[in-house]
């Protein structure tokens, strides 16, 4: 399924109409009527800890809990999701299933079939939750989303080491990247750094090669990245940054 933006939510889907595991049954122990017996479902992952942006696998499993075998009904349509908790566009879809013949599901006694496997591959850290007939499973994942200063509650600012700003004194600026998302975010570092003391256009540029590749932020946290000083005179004192086509401002005043 193709979400919005071009990202994959299910990688692979592979529903086990027709290879699904049944549990051994002797010929002679079952009739072919269906079973009214109501059977567990149960999700189990193959980790319960992951890591942005590594794939891991789900398996839905009907289980049969009692002494005797049982013969179900194919399960025709139901509803399969797999939505972190922080997706602003999480997703939820019906799945109709043909099963040839209409081949009915034996499972045997405490014993389990395995009737759906899902990959996925998660896009953003926090909590992650795979739903499927009556069952649930949450995971966690790990680490840091990728975005730009351009991302949704990401913001450039620049913010002076205090505010009582007096005339003729030099005065330390530092630009933040704030992260107002619930979840951590990485920003690749910038290699250009224009400003200008004026809205009009950069008076000055600077090139800068860090030792790292991102700016690593917390969730609904800031960070620091780049410090200058400059002489502020009365009655106000304005700053601009330009970064990857985002602009920073702030406007201040000055006292006597």
């Amino acid at each position: 399924m193709n979400r919005p933006g071009g990202q994959i939510l299910y990688a692979t889907v592979l529903l086990l109409a027709s290879v699904i595991v049944f549990g051994v049954a002797s010929p002679g122990s079952l009739s072919d009527e269906p079973s009214s017996y109501v059977y567990d479902v149960r999700i189990e992952t193959d980790r319960d800890v992951i890591r942005m942006r590594e794939s891991f696998t789900a398996t839905v499993y009907l289980c049969n809990q009692g002494d005797s075998d049982i013969l179900l009904e194919p399960i025709r349509q139901f509803t399969f999701s797999g939505v972190s908790m922080h997706d602003p566009e999480p997703v939820s879809c019906v799945v109709n299933a043909d099963y040839p013949g209409g081949t009915k599901i034996r499972i045997g006694a405490h014993d389990r079939a395995v009737f759906l496997r899902q990959t996925f591959t998660p896009e953003y850290p926090g909590l992650f939750t795979i739903t499927c007939l009556s069952a649930r499973k949450t995971v966690t994942i790990t680490g840091y989303k990728e975005v730009t200063l351009n991302s949704t509650g990401i913001s450039l600012v620049i913010e002076p080491s205090h505010t009582d700003l007096k005339d003729r004194n030099y005065v330390e600026f530092n630009l933040v990247i704030k992260n107002d998302n619930p979840y951590p975010v990485k920003v690749p570092v910038f290699n250009k750094l224009s400003y200008s003391l004026t809205p009009d256009s950069p008076i000055g540029t600077m090139y800068i090669d860090w030792i790292w590749r991102y700016f690593e932020i917390e969730a609904e946290s800031q960070r620091t990245v780049w410090k200058d000083s400059f002489l502020v005179r009365y009655p106000s004192f304005s700053l601009y940054y330009y970064v990857d086509g985002v602009t920073a401002s702030l406007e201040i005043g000055v006292k006597k």
